[in-house]
């Protein structure tokens, strides 16, 4: 078996293939936890419609309390796309995303995003031989239809976005908040981007002297809505300076052919103990002709990790699924858990099949898990609530096990 050279966060893929696809995943929470924001930069390779991309999702609380959910995909150039491995950054057009901090200058015909979000060190996984990444040792298998790594569990973000709603959704509202840290931001982003070509154009988008978000002139449209198309005015009725200092960040990827055709996943790292972070997948894994229902998860608590997974022979159950969540048992020698997940509001994204980015699924980014963990070497249990969790449920009917 032939190891994997690239650390999961890098760039997996070639310009040459075709029916393929690459996308990270950085999702970031406030501090109060009422606003979040997910970025997916992609690659998709697939006969004559190849492109770049960069998806969002952003969920906030309106004054009534009620969940707002928007979603875009902004479409780029093949040419817009590069990137670098060492120091890592992938860039789409205005768009920049590294392992220190992301900066982002999306306009499409429903919101314009722009700003710089930091990041504090990352939390990664254990890696092994056996276990390069959290596929374990599928990780080494050349034709597998869905690669999936994991950055980062959980890490500090600190910046700031503006937001600006087109009128059209003005029932879409949050809180102006002013941020504090422009300077942090530039050294750290002039500290990573030393060996990265084109450094001044990130640093047109930093915040100014006075702490004001520079305005960024004649920027494209990529997702094919002119400037001529929309009244301007009508565009910045609702402009919000939203604020991530001491917020929360998660960062994952996927590379291959396609997402699977039956899957779950789930995310969260807010609970009320600040060390307990959960990833869980399950999904229906095509392999040598055939397939199985695979899954992984990984557990964090107290400064330990607890790995479940079908190649840790972990065993799994399925107790219910639902369009409002599922519950799930997972066991292992040294540890129990069991997962009920619940989803709330949903936005609308798009996901690879062949390559082609064609495929919409549902994404929750404001559920709620419930956990119960037993360390069997221990007998310590931890019973605990989570919020502000990442779920996506696709293919899957109602059923009971």
């Amino acid at each position: 078996m032939k190891a994997f050279k690239k650390k999961s966060i890098e760039f997996q893929g070639n310009y040459k293939s075709d029916k393929y696809f690459e996308g990270w995943y950085y999702k970031q929470v406030c501090a109060d936890c009422n606003s979040m924001i997910s970025f997916i930069p992609g690659i998709s390779l697939y006969d004559k419609d190849s492109h770049s991309f960069v998806q969002y999702i952003y969920k906030t609380i309106d004054p009534n309390g009620k969940d707002k959910v928007i979603t875009g995909y902004c479409r780029y150039s093949i040419k817009e796309f590069s990137y670098t491995d060492n120091p890592f950054c992938v860039k789409i057009g205005d768009n920049t995303f590294t392992d220190k901090y992301l900066s982002v200058n999306l306009k499409d015909s429903i919101c314009d995003i722009q700003g710089t979000l930091a990041f504090g060190e990352f939390t990664p996984i254990k890696q092994t031989f056996l276990m390069p990444d959290i596929m374990g040792i599928f990780s080494y298998i050349p034709w597998m239809e869905c690669y999936h790594g994991l950055i980062s569990m959980k890490h500090r973000v600190d910046g700031s976005l503006n937001i600006v709603i087109n009128s059209k959704r003005n029932d879409f509202i949050c809180d102006n908040v002013k941020p504090d840290n422009n300077e942090a931001l530039k050294g750290i982003i002039n500290e990573h981007a030393e060996n990265i070509e084109n450094k001044s154009k990130l640093d047109d988008q930093i915040n100014d002297e006075n702490g004001d978000i520079k305005n960024i002139e004649n920027v494209k449209n990529k997702s094919g809505v002119s400037e001529n198309d929309s009244n301007e005015s009508e565009k910045r009725e609702i402009d919000s300076l939203l604020s991530f200092d001491c917020g929360s960040g998660y960062i994952e990827k996927d590379w291959g052919r396609s997402f699977p055709k039956r899957y779950i996943w789930m995310q969260c790292n807010h609970f009320h103990n600040e060390t307990v972070s959960i990833v869980f997948s399950l999904a229906d894994i095509p392999f040598i002709g055939t397939e199985f229902e695979g899954f992984l998860c990984n557990f964090c608590i107290d400064g330990e990790e607890f790995r479940f997974a079908t190649y840790t022979r972990s065993k799994f159950k399925l107790k219910e699924i639902s369009s409002e969540g599922f519950i799930a048992e997972l066991e292992k020698r040294s540890a129990s858990l069991i997962i009920k997940a619940s989803a709330n509001s949903h936005g609308e994204l798009i996901a690879p099949d062949l390559g082609s980015m064609n495929k919409k699924i549902r994404e929750e980014l404001s559920g709620k898990v419930h956990i119960v963990f037993c360390n069997k070497k221990t007998g310590k249990i931890y019973e605990g609530d989570g919020i502000v969790a990442g779920i996506e449920m696709v293919g899957y009917s109602n059923s009971v096990n």
